[in-house]
């Protein structure tokens, strides 16, 4: 059964994590690091938030934005 739509309340700030299926290391090296940032700069410019800060490890994320 899928989740709920998220409602977003503009002026909060939210802790987003995702993981790659199976532990898979898809953000391993440079080129991984790269694409991911440059996708979330693409989200940016659509969803108008601010990326406070970001760690990017080989098999997950942590971003904080505020919106």
């Amino acid at each position: 059964m899928p989740r709920p739509l998220r409602t977003i309340i503009q002026g909060v700030t939210y802790h987003c994590y995702t993981r790659c299926r199976g532990r898979r290391e898809l953000l391993k090296g440079r080129y991984g690091k790269k694409y991911f940032i440059e996708s979330v700069k693409m989200c940016q410019e659509k969803y108008d938030f601010k990326l406070i800060a970001a760690e990017i490890v080989a098999n997950h994320i942590h971003l904080i934005i505020k919106t």
